[in-house]
C-alpha cells in the first residue's frame, strides 16, 4: 500500500501537536517573564509607596516633635525606629526581590533613621529640664537628619520610578513577544488544521461519499455499478474490494438464476458452472443439496405415483365390489325391515288385544267379586231365615199348647154348661165355638208346623247349597284372580315384546341406514379411487417432464 490514511493523519496530527507544544513552551516562557516583570513592578511600586508614605510620616513626626518642644504639647509620635512603617520595611522586608541600588540606599537610611529616633528620645527627656538643649539637639541633629532622610527617600522614589518604567517596558515587550509567538503558533496550527481538513475532505470524505452513494445501489439490489476512487490508500482498497464484490455477486446471482430457471423448466440434472469462494461455498453446497434432494424426492414421487396408481386401481375394484355388496345388503336389510315391521305390527295388535282382555278380565273379576259378596249376603239371609223359622216353630208350639188348653177349657165349659142345663145353653154354644176354634187353631198350627218343618228343611238345603255355591264361587274367584294375573303377565309380556320389537326395528333401521351410508361411501370411495387413479396418471405425466440425475452423471 503506497499511502496510508493512518500515517498521513498521524503526521499532520504530530505537526499540530509539536506546534501546540512549541506554542505552550513559548507562552509559558513569556508568561513567566511577564509574571517576573509584574512582580518586580509590584515590588517597585510598593517601595515607591512606602517611600512616599515615609516622607509624609516623618514630616508629620518632625512637626509633632517641634510642637512638643516649642509649645510643650504631648508628643504622639513613635521613638522606636522599628515600629514605624519605614522601620518595618527597612528591617523586615525581603531584600532578595529589591534591586541593589535601592538596597544601598536602605543601608544609608538605616543609621540616619536610628539616629533620628534616638535624638527624639533624648529631646523628649530634656524637654522639661533643659528646653534649650532639647531645642539645640532638634535643630542641629534631628532636623538635619530628617532632611537627609527625606533626600534619601526621594532618591528611593526616583529609583523606583525608573525601575517601574523599566519593568513596564520589559513587561510590555514580554507581552508583545508572547502574543506574537502565540499568534504565530496559532497561525501554524490553523494552517496545519486546514491542510488536515483539506486532506480529510479530499482523501477521505469525498471518496467515502462516492462509496456511500454507490453502496446504496448495492443495498437496493443493483450490482451494475463501479466505484471510481483514485486513492491508493485504505479507501481505494475498500472501493476496489466493493467493485470486486459486486462483480462476484453479479456472477453468483447470474449462476443461481440460471440454476433456478433450469429447475423451473424441469431440468434437475444441471451441473454448477462456477466455483464459489469464501462463505458463498455454503450457497453452492446448499444448491447442490437442494438439487440432490429434489432428484431423490422426484424419483421417490415417481415410484410412489406408480404405486399409488396401482393401489388406486385395486382400491377402485374393491370399492366397486364393496359398493355392489353393500347395495345387495341394503336390499336384504330393507326386506328384513319390512318383515320386522309386520311382526312388530302383529305383536302390537296382540299387545293391544291382551290389554283389552286384561280390562275385560278385570271387569269379570269385579263381577265375580260382586257375586261372591251377594252370595255371602244370601248365606247370611238364609241363616236369618233359618233362625226365624226356628222361632216360628216355637211360636207354633206355643199356639198348639194354647189350642190344647183352650180345647180343655172348652170341654170343661161344655161340661159345666151341661151341668147348668138350660141356663148354660148359651155358654155351651160359646164353648162349642171355642172348641171348634181351638180345633181349627190346632189344625192350623199343625199345618203351619208342617209347612215350617218343610220350610226349615228347604232352608237347610238352601243353606247347604249356598255354602256349596259360596265355596264354588270362592274357587271361581281364586281361579279368576289366577287367570287375571296370567292375563296381566301376558299383557305386560306382550307390551315388553312390542317394545323390544320396536327396539329391534329401530336397530334394524339404523343398520339399514348404516348399510345405505356404507353403500354410498363405497360408491364415493370407488369414484374417489378412480379419480385418484386418474390423478396418479396425471402426476406421472407431470413427473416425466423433469430431467433427473441417475446414479452416474447422466440423466434419465
Amino acid at each position: 500500500m503506497g499511502n496510508s490514511i493512518k500515517k498521513a493523519v498521524w503526521v499532520r496530527m504530530a505537526v499540530i501537536f509539536i506546534a501546540i507544544i512549541v506554542c505552550g513552551v513559548a507562552t509559558s516562557v513569556g508568561l513567566s517573564q511577564i509574571r517576573r516583570y509584574s512582580r518586580s513592578t509590584v515590588t517597585a511600586t510598593d517601595i515607591h509607596a512606602v517611600a512616599l508614605a515615609a516622607e509624609k510620616a516623618h514630616y508629620s513626626w518632625l512637626e509633632n516633635l517641634s510642637s512638643s518642644i516649642s509649645f510643650d504639647t504631648e508628643f504622639t509620635g513613635s521613638t522606636d525606629y522599628t515600629a514605624c512603617d519605614l522601620g518595618r520595611w527597612l528591617y523586615e522586608s525581603d531584600r532578595s526581590a529589591i534591586s541593589s541600588e535601592i538596597t544601598a540606599l536602605m543601608d544609608e537610611i538605616i543609621p540616619i533613621h536610628q539616629e533620628i529616633h534616638s535624638s527624639a528620645t533624648e529631646i523628649i527627656s530634656l524637654n522639661g529640664a533643659d528646653e534649650e538643649q532639647a531645642q539645640n539637639i532638634y535643630l542641629n541633629a534631628t532636623k538635619p537628619n530628617v532632611t537627609k532622610l527625606i533626600g534619601l527617600l526621594e532618591e528611593v522614589v526616583e529609583s523606583t520610578n525608573q525601575e517601574v518604567a523599566k519593568y513596564q517596558d520589559q513587561l510590555s515587550s514580554a507581552i508583545t513577544v508572547t502574543t506574537l509567538m502565540a499568534m504565530g503558533t496559532l497561525l501554524i496550527i490553523v494552517i496545519v488544521c486546514l491542510m488536515l481538513i483539506r486532506y480529510v475532505m479530499s482523501r477521505i470524505v469525498r471518496p467515502i461519499e462516492t462509496i456511500t452513494a454507490d453502496s446504496q445501489l448495492l443495498s437496493q439490489g443493483k450490482l451494475d455499478f463501479e466505484i471510481k476512487v483514485p486513492n491508493q490508500d485504505e479507501i481505494g482498497v475498500l472501493a476496489r474490494s466493493l467493485n470486486d464484490a459486486a462483480k462476484t455477486l453479479a456472477l453468483y446471482i447470474s449462476d443461481i438464476s440460471e440454476n433456478l430457471n433450469a429447475i423451473a423448466q424441469g431440468n434437475l440434472g444441471r451441473n454448477p458452472q462456477l466455483n464459489y469462494i469464501g462463505d458463498f461455498v455454503e450457497i453452492q453446497n446448499s444448491t447442490d443439496v437442494i438439487l440432490q434432494q429434489l432428484n431423490d424426492t422426484m424419483s421417490q414421487i415417481q415410484l410412489v405415483a406408480v404405486q399409488v396408481g396401482s393401489g388406486a386401481e385395486h382400491v377402485s375394484s374393491g370399492a366397486q365390489a364393496l359398493a355392489q355388496g353393500a347395495t345387495e345388503q341394503a336390499n336384504e336389510v330393507d326386506n328384513l325391515v319390512e318383515t320386522v315391521n309386520r311382526v312388530s305390527e302383529q305383536i302390537s295388535n296382540n299387545a293391544k288385544n291382551a290389554g283389552e282382555t286384561s280390562h275385560k278380565v278385570d271387569e269379570v273379576e269385579r263381577q265375580v267379586g260382586l257375586c261372591n259378596q251377594q252370595m255371602h249376603e244370601m248365606s247370611r239371609a238364609m241363616d236369618e231365615i233359618s233362625s226365624c223359622s226356628s222361632e216360628i216353630g216355637h211360636i207354633i208350639k206355643t199356639i198348639e199348647d194354647v189350642a190344647f188348653q183352650t180345647n180343655i177349657l172348652a170341654l170343661n165349659a161344655a161340661v159345666e154348661a151341661a151341668r147348668a142345663g138350660t141356663a148354660g145353653k148359651g155358654f155351651a154354644v160359646v164353648a162349642d165355638e171355642v172348641r171348634n176354634l181351638a180345633a181349627k187353631s190346632d189344625e192350623a198350627a199343625k199345618s203351619t208346623s208342617e209347612l215350617i218343618a218343610k220350610t226349615l228343611s228347604a232352608v237347610s238345603n238352601g243353606v247347604q247349597l249356598t255354602e256349596s255355591t259360596q265355596e264354588a264361587l270362592s274357587g271361581v274367584v281364586e281361579g279368576t284372580q289366577s287367570v287375571i294375573q296370567r292375563v296381566h303377565e301376558i299383557s305386560q309380556a306382550s307390551a315388553e315384546q312390542a317394545e323390544s320389537i320396536g327396539g329391534v326395528s329401530e336397530g334394524i333401521s339404523q343398520i339399514s341406514s348404516v348399510v345405505q351410508s356404507n353403500s354410498a361411501t363405497s360408491e364415493e370411495s370407488a369414484a374417489a379411487s378412480e379419480e385418484l387413479s386418474s390423478q396418479a396418471q396425471v402426476l406421472r405425466n407431470l413427473l416425466e417432464k423433469f430431467q433427473l440425475k441417475d446414479s452416474g452423471n447422466g440423466t434419465y
